[in-house]
């Protein structure tokens, strides 16, 4: 009696074993992938201020070997505002990835003025068109977060290209900027597995190169609000 039972207990032993085997070989990967990180696709619309691209006058020799201003000129390339997208993968709870690209046109403006030969003072514009491609880490702030607004801070850097008008003329250069946002989950599709939301940001860019005249940084501010989607 006491043999049957120390072998049904073995059994019993052998049998929980058995189930928490089959629990790691078929449940534990799918509980893995539900916790997996998770794909966000964005896209929206981004503002970025105007720069002064300073003061290039023409100057112009002397025979004896001296100089003069033939006329002064102040160049300012206008605000942008520009259609983005991007893909960003879960790190961790609190970390993202992203990568992004945005097209928008500005305009270069540049006023002449004080012409020696008294030509009278004008302004010439062109338009410019602007690619970025750009990478950035997302953390979010979850101790901060206020009922369904969740704050982040962002950091990332990138390509830039710039055609001026009728493709004339293409100059690259790099962007870099530091900044933060929210953002509110609007509604999940609880069988599909989908959280739709908005997204809003301001941050400080820091840019050179493009259609500057030197490769001095600009820094200038940008907002953007887009939608996104989880999965």
């Amino acid at each position: 009696m006491n043999r049957l039972n120390g072998s049904s207990r073995f059994k019993v032993r052998l049998g929980s074993r058995f189930r928490v085997l089959l629990f790691l070989v078929f449940v534990a990967p799918g509980v893995a992938s539900a916790q997996a990180p998770r794909v966000e696709v964005g896209g929206g619309v981004r503002w970025m201020g105007g720069a002064g691209l300073g003061d290039p006058d023409a100057t112009m020799r002397t025979a004896s070997g001296g100089s003069f201003v033939q006329f002064a000129s102040a160049s300012e390339l206008g605000p942008v505002v520009a259609v983005e997208g991007r893909v960003g993968v879960r790190l961790t709870r609190s970390l993202q990835a992203e990568a992004g690209m945005s097209y928008g046109t500005t305009e270069l403006r540049t006023e002449l003025a004080s012409d020696v030969e008294g030509i009278p003072d004008a302004t010439v514009a062109e338009s410019v068109t602007r690619y970025t491609i750009e990478g950035a880490l997302v953390a979010s702030l979850d101790g901060w977060r206020w009922g369904g607004l969740v704050p982040f801070v962002s950091v990332g850097g990138g390509y830039l290209r710039e055609l001026h008008e009728g493709r004339t003329l293409v100059e690259s250069g790099r962007m870099f900027h530091a900044g933060g946002g929210v953002t509110v989950p609007l509604r999940t599709q609880m069988g599909a597995g989908t959280t739709i939301g908005v997204r809003a940001d301001a941050r400080a860019v820091v840019r050179s190169g493009g259609v500057q005249f030197d490769d001095d940084a600009l820094v200038v501010p940008a907002v953007g609000a887009s939608v996104f989607f989880r999965f």
